[in-house]
């Protein structure tokens, strides 16, 4: 019946929250374009709500006291929900300063290309769910939490190839699109088999 609230995550949340808001009216102040706009701000906020759900509340306590579905149910949310929110939600405009420096343009690159992505999603998510590593992650909370921090970072690589809102770190064309996400079903089924 209580609602749990796990203040590390609504620290987090502010933070990034209080980033966008912060880069929003740089950009403002600077005339440079109009901000995020109504649309993509409910986007990003809906994604920093649906993560503190996720993360907190009854979905948190069902899956870390009494259910493996709720679980996974939780990991879905953190990996096929929240990212694409996010990066809908973000202007590239907004991101672009980033790019800035060479070097990091140049991982920024490597990192979202559609095969290094793939990879580093399904190695993270796959190494994740094996049983030493799932039940160490469940005995410890630190464990836990650089869990899903490491989820949704490869889950953010993983999605950019599909909806990047930057030219320089660019979409894969539509029939690459298809065949990515036919190919992204593949390496969790052969887990799930032998896990």
């Amino acid at each position: 019946r209580d609602f749990s609230v796990h203040w590390s995550t609504v620290l987090g949340l502010a933070a990034l929250w209080g980033l966008y808001e912060w880069r929003a009216r740089v950009h403002s102040a600077r005339g440079e374009t109009a901000g995020p706009g109504r649309g993509r701000r409910a986007l990003f906020v809906s994604g920093l709500l649906l993560m503190f759900l996720t993360l907190n509340g009854p979905l948190h306590d069902l899956s870390d006291f009494y259910l493996f579905s709720a679980h996974m149910v939780q990991h879905l949310v953190l990996t096929l929900m929240v990212p694409p929110l996010l990066i809908a939600g973000t202007p590239g405009w907004m991101l672009r300063p980033a790019l800035r420096a060479p070097w990091v343009a140049a991982m920024a690159r490597r990192a979202t290309g559609a095969r290094t992505a793939f990879v580093i999603f399904n190695v993270v998510v796959a190494v994740w769910h094996l049983p030493p590593m799932y039940n160490t992650a469940m005995a410890w909370h630190p464990v836990h939490i650089a869990q899903h921090l490491m989820f949704l970072v490869a889950a953010t690589l993983m999605w950019w190839p599909l909806t990047s809102p930057l030219p320089e770190l660019p979409r894969l064309p539509y029939p690459g699109q298809m065949l990515y996400c036919f190919l992204m079903t593949i390496p969790m089924s052969l887990v799930a088999i032998y896990v």
